[in-house]
């Protein structure tokens, strides 16, 4: 959040500058309100470029991955649901008051844990999935640049009912699948499914069952690769 919040302060005081200037510097007054509009206009453009760099990684590092998360995106710690945190990233499951979980990745140098621009582009895929009795899930998934792992999520989106009818996951890994769940009121509550693989684990015969239904969550994943 205070990342958007720091580049909007900084736009706001570079906007009033460059009107100062164009007003009280006697080289730019005597420019025709054409040029002066151009040369504004100019400035505001390369200025907001400039600022989706993080800077702040040249400045300090966050002592705690959940602080670099929520200084970077629009969420607060209380929306965080889980956190896995691996030897150069984390991965976070957070809820932005949509039914669906969101997933989100920061990740770590030598010095501690480093933010990125939110909206930069992090190899990712999702999809929808019903098994043969009817359960309803979202297939998640996103990697970390630096680690190359892989966090997959599956997200019951019928989770209604009785909460000890869980799905039996599983896949041709062996991978161990963290079940999280939340009561959000009398019929409905919160059901996802979690784990973190390699990427050099993975291949085109990959799957991950829901029920016994066998689904290729990574066809995204393979796109990059070609």
């Amino acid at each position: 959040m205070w990342y958007f919040l720091v580049r909007l302060i900084l736009l706001i005081v570079a906007i009033v500058i460059i009107v100062l200037c164009l007003h009280y510097i006697p080289q730019l007054q005597k420019k025709s309100y054409k040029k002066k509009c151009v040369c504004f206009f100019t400035s505001i453009v390369i200025l907001s470029i400039l600022l989706q760099y993080p800077y702040e990684n040249l400045l300090f590092h966050f002592k705690t991955s959940k602080e670099a998360f929520t200084y970077s995106h629009f969420v607060v710690s209380t929306a965080i649901q889980t956190v896995i945190e691996e030897d150069s990233c984390a991965f976070f499951v957070y809820s932005t008051g949509a039914p669906s979980a969101d997933i989100g990745v920061v990740e770590k140098n030598s010095d501690g844990w480093i933010i990125q621009h939110p909206l930069s582009k992090h190899k990712s895929g999702y999809q929808q999935r019903i098994t043969d009795d009817h359960k309803v899930f979202l297939v998640n998934w996103i990697q970390s640049k630096q680690s190359k792992q892989i966090f997959l999520l599956l997200h019951r989106f019928d989770s209604q009912g009785d909460l000890s009818e869980f799905a039996q996951i599983y896949d041709t890994l062996g991978s161990l699948f963290q079940l999280y769940t939340k009561k959000n009121s009398e019929i409905a509550y919160t059901e996802y499914y979690y784990t973190v693989l390699d990427v050099t684990d993975l291949d085109s015969n990959y799957r991950v069952f829901l029920d016994g239904k066998a689904i290729d969550p990574f066809k995204t994943l393979y796109q990059y690769e070609k």
